[in-house]
């Protein structure tokens, strides 16, 4: 399988993923985590935008292109409904640092589009390495763990199918980079995304613990007291 199958096809069930997921929070069958599809939404942006200008094959921009138009769907209409769980404190702190993050990221792609032109200014390939996974790690975490926190409290906020079938997109997606022979940070995204998605499906696996229904209707994650 060539790597621009491999590419297309996780893009597809990048698609197929967020159709059951739209399906199930216009179902009321799940409840988004406001602060991180909001996150999602303007960082998956921002990731395509940079790999765009850093040269990456379409292979690996299928998947973040999709996701990016999705990802603001969803959290748009969860927005718009009210359909969304509130953040907490702790969720705002982790807003500032997603974006902080964020900025550093958009500044040093910035900066190694401008090397490419440049060879005198370019920074030695190691430091360029590891600086690019640790802010593509970091702002992965940081925009996924209000979801993590939530759903791993209270389950009954998602349902497991749509996590694995993004499980299965990610890992596409780390196969065709593979096969485009890119080098090894490329594959920091997919791999923590893929970590991210199934500990999600799986927390959300034992959903029966808190039903949905006890939580419809309120933004809150906190049941009220008797």
């Amino acid at each position: 399988m060539t790597a621009a199958t491999l590419g297309l096809a996780a893009g597809v069930l990048q698609a197929m993923a967020y159709m059951i997921y739209v399906v199930q929070v216009v179902r009321a069958e799940c409840r988004p985590n406001g602060m991180t599809w909001l996150m999602w939404s303007y960082g998956t942006l921002v990731l395509l935008i940079i790999e765009w200008d850093v040269g990456a094959p379409i292979s690996i921009l299928i998947l973040p292109a999709v996701c990016s138009v999705c990802s603001l769907f969803v959290a748009g209409y969860a927005f718009a409904r009210s359909a969304y769980i509130a953040p907490d404190r702790q969720d705002w702190a982790v807003l500032g640092l997603d974006v902080l993050i964020l900025a550093g990221y958009v500044v040093f792609a910035h900066g190694i589009a401008a090397s490419a032109e440049t060879a005198a200014t370019a920074a030695p390939d190691v430091d360029k390495s590891m600086v690019f996974v640790f802010l593509t790690g970091a702002t992965t975490l940081t925009s996924s763990w209000p979801i993590l926190r939530t759903t791993f409290l209270e389950p009954g906020h998602e349902r497991p199918a749509a996590w694995f079938v993004w499980c299965a997109a990610y890992a596409a997606m780390g196969a065709a980079m593979i096969l485009e022979g890119l080098s090894w940070q490329y594959g920091v995204y997919p791999v923590l995304s893929f970590a991210i998605h199934l500990a999600i499906g799986i927390f959300a696996v034992n959903r029966h613990k808190t039903p949905i229904s006890a939580t419809v209707g309120r933004p809150s994650t906190r049941h009220p007291r008797p």
